[in-house]
C-alpha cells in the first residue's frame, strides 16, 4: 500500500513518527513530501526553525525510499497521480490542498486544539483523541467523515533512566518541567493577539518568570528537586536562566524531546499561555500548574468560554498575582500532599482505548474497517 505524508514543518514528525514507524513495519510503501517555501526561511519569521529540510527526516527502523518536496498544491496532485498514492496523511483537511475527493483517501490526525479552530473538515478518516473534542460550535465537518477515537496516539512512555542518560540528568533527582513564555519579547506583541503591551511583558511577566525560577531553585533543592526549562528556538533565553535551571533547546520530534522530558518530571509549570503541553502533561498523569494572569488573559483568551476553557486546563488555574505575592502558595502547590485528580479529564479528552492508538489507525487503513 502506498501512503503519502504531507510535511509542512519538521514538527509534524511528532505526530507522524509513530504512525510511519508502524506502517513501515507492516510493509507499506511510505512517501514523504516536504513543503519548500522560501518565504518561511526569512530570519524575521519565527517559525523558520521548523522549516522541513529533507535532512531532518527522522531515522526510522526501515529507510523511507520516497522523499521529495512540493511548493504548490498542483505538485501534490501530480505526485499522487504519478505514484498512485492510496492514502494521504495530513494535519489539515483535503480542502486545504484543493484535492478532489475521487483522487485518493484522506486521513487527518488531531494534533491539539488547533485541529479544530475555524476549519471545515473534508476527510475520509479523522483520527481524534476523543469525541469530546468535537463541539458543534467550533467544529464543522462533512457527515461522511469517519471519526475514529485513538487517544493521544503520538505520546509514548519513556524510562527515566534512558531520558536521564540522553540529556545528562541525574536519575535520582526529581524534576520540575517549566515552560517559559513562548516568544522573544521583541515579537511577543505580534504573537499574542490580545493587545498585551510589550511593556508589561518585559517589565512584569519575564522579570517575574526569573523571580519564580530563583525562588523555586532555592526552596526545592533541599527536597531533591531540580528545574528543567524547555524553551523553543524562537525564544532564546538570557544567561540569567542558567543560574536557576537546566536549559534545553533540543527540539527533536521523533522521539519528541518535550514528551521525553515531560514524562520523567514530577510536575509541569506553564507560564502565561497553556497549549498542547497541558494535555500531554495530563496523559502522563503529571501535576499541572498553570500560572494564570487574569488581567491579561481575559483579553488573550477572550474566546476561552466557547473554545478552550475545558480543553486547555486539565487542572485548576493558579492566579499568578497570588502566587507571586505569596510564593509559598506556589511551593505548596508543588510539594503539597493534595494532588489534583485528572482522571476525569483524561477519560473525557484523551479517551480510554486499551488498544494502541497507532494500532487502531493502522487497522483502519490496512483493513478498510470503516465504522
Amino acid at each position: 500500500m502506498k501512503i503519502l505524508f504531507l510535511v509542512e514543518r519538521n514538527l509534524y514528525y511528532k505526530f507522524y513518527g509513530p504512525i510511519i514507524e508502524g506502517l513501515l513495519k507492516c510493509g507499506c510503501e511510505i512517501h514523504l513530501l516536504h513543503r519548500y517555501d522560501q518565504t518561511t526561511l526569512s530570519y524575521k519569521n519565527q517559525k523558520m526553525f521548523y522549516y522541513p529540510f529533507l535532512s531532518q527526516v527522522p531515522q526510522f527502523s526501515k529507510k523511507v525510499e520516497f522523499v521529495s518536496i512540493f511548493r504548490t498544491n498542483e505538485e501534490i496532485v501530480e505526485y499522487i497521480k504519478k505514484f498512485n498514492i492510496e492514502y494521504v496523511f495530513s494535519l489539515s483537511s483535503r480542502g486545504q490542498y484543493k484535492i478532489k475527493k475521487t483522487m485518493t483517501k484522506w486521513c487527518t490526525v488531531q494534533h491539539g486544539v488547533d485541529s479544530f479552530k475555524e476549519r471545515s473538515f473534508d476527510s475520509d478518516f479523522f483520527f481524534v483523541y476523543s469525541r469530546n473534542w468535537i463541539r458543534a460550535d467550533i467544529f464543522k465537518y462533512n457527515e461522511d467523515v469517519k471519526i475514529v477515537e485513538v487517544g493521544m496516539y503520538y505520546c509514548e512512555e519513556f524510562s527515566k533512566g534512558s531520558v536521564a542518560r540522553k540529556y545528562n540528568l541525574d536519575e535520582n533527582k526529581k524534576y520540575i518541567f517549566f515552560v517559559p513564555l513562548p516568544v522573544n519579547t521583541s515579537s511577543a506583541y505580534t504573537f499574542i493577539k490580545g493587545g498585551l503591551r510589550r511593556f508589561c511583558l518585559n517589565k512584569f511577566l519575564i522579570k517575574n518568570e526569573l523571580e519564580i525560577l530563583k525562588f523555586l531553585k532555592s526552596e526545592l533543592q533541599g527536597h531533591g528537586y531540580e528545574i528543567i526549562v524547555k524553551s523553543r528556538f524562537k525564544r532564546f533565553l538570557s544567561e540569567e536562566y542558567n543560574k536557576f535551571a537546566n536549559i534545553f533547546y533540543d527540539e527533536s520530534f521523533y522521539p519528541s524531546s518535550v514528551n521525553e522530558l515531560l514524562s520523567t518530571s514530577e510536575a509541569t509549570i506553564v507560564n502565561f499561555m497553556p497549549g498542547a503541553i497541558s494535555t500531554e502533561a495530563s496523559f502522563y498523569n503529571k501535576k499541572f500548574i498553570f500560572l494564570n494572569y487574569p488581567k491579561y488573559n481575559s483579553e488573550v483568551f477572550s474566546h476561552a468560554d466557547n473554545y478552550i476553557k475545558d480543553i486547555y486546563f486539565p487542572g485548576p488555574k493558579e492566579d499568578f498575582i497570588h502566587l507571586y505575592s505569596n510564593k509559598q502558595a506556589l511551593l505548596n502547590s508543588i510539594l503539597g500532599k493534595s494532588y489534583y485528580d485528572s482522571s476525569d479529564y483524561r477519560l473525557k479528552f484523551i479517551g480510554s482505548n486499551k488498544q494502541s492508538g497507532v494500532d487502531i489507525i493502522i487497522d483502519k487503513i490496512l483493513n478498510m474497517n470503516i465504522i
